[in-house]
């Protein structure tokens, strides 16, 4: 097994809520094979799940950590498009 461990940075003007979650589940849930946990103020959220990711709560400038284990082809790409949505506010400031 291939672990990445990181942070990524909310940079979107409310922070994880509805939306957001939605699309970081989806894209999660493009690699069934790799295992996501993601980590703010002593709380943890299942990558795949809508709402442990919005129990995080986590708002705007908060740095999230992030763990994804699985094969090391998938973990790499899982982890660019995380980056790339977390960097692009999860498209949703103007």
């Amino acid at each position: 097994m291939y672990a990445i461990r990181g942070q990524l940075l909310v940079t979107n003007e409310i922070g994880l809520h509805a939306r957001p979650c939605a699309k970081i589940v989806r894209i999660v849930k493009e690699y069934p094979d790799v295992s996501v946990t993601f980590a703010y103020n002593q709380q943890t959220a299942d990558g795949g799940s809508i709402i442990d990711m919005m129990i995080l709560a986590a708002g705007r400038q908060a740095l999230i950590d992030a763990y994804l284990e699985g094969p090391k082809a998938d973990c790499k790409a899982l982890w660019a498009n995380l980056q790339r949505l977390f960097k692009s506010g999860f498209k949703e400031d103007v």
